[in-house]
């Protein structure tokens, strides 16, 4: 993005090139910027600053609500699905003829709400445990190299 004073520098230097017999499309190119990018800079006889910071973007219909995202993570809490990851619980649900999300959504889910790790994100090695402080608990996980979600072997309470 290039701010409002750079895009006017821009434009007085490709005149000023243009007043003294050059071309426009040349003068463009010696700065680095198409023709057509200069007339969007001009558009309504104004230099125009950049609006995509200012634009507003509207939410995609599909975005999950919080009640589908508290569902999700409440399923996932369950004590039967507590130790799989979501590989294994979308069939399981699938078995049931339940949809909630897909997989990918799943794992999305639970990376934001800090409930998944990927063992490439933790760098661990075959033996290794991993201690995760969550909601005054101290969580012990181990898992096998390759493993995406770690069986939980004990709480401690602090």
């Amino acid at each position: 993005m290039i701010p409002l004073s750079a895009r006017i520098n821009c434009i007085k230097w490709v005149d000023e090139a243009v007043k003294n017999k050059a071309r426009r499309g040349k003068a463009c190119d010696v700065i680095g910027i198409s023709i057509r990018t200069l007339q969007n800079w001009q558009k309504e006889g104004e230099v125009q600053a950049d609006k995509r910071l200012t634009a507003v973007h509207p939410s995609p219909n599909h975005k999950l609500t919080a009640i589908e995202r508290e569902e999700i993570l409440r399923v996932c809490n369950e004590p039967l699905y507590a130790n799989l990851p979501p590989s294994q619980i979308v069939p399981m649900l699938a078995d049931q003829g339940r949809y909630i999300a897909s997989e990918s959504t799943f794992y999305r889910v639970l990376s934001i709400s800090m409930q998944f790790f990927p063992v490439s994100a933790l760098t661990l090695s075959a033996n290794k445990f991993i201690m995760l402080c969550k909601n005054n608990r101290l969580d012990i996980y181990t898992g096998r190299l390759g493993r995406c979600f770690f069986k939980k072997l004990e709480k401690f309470r602090r």
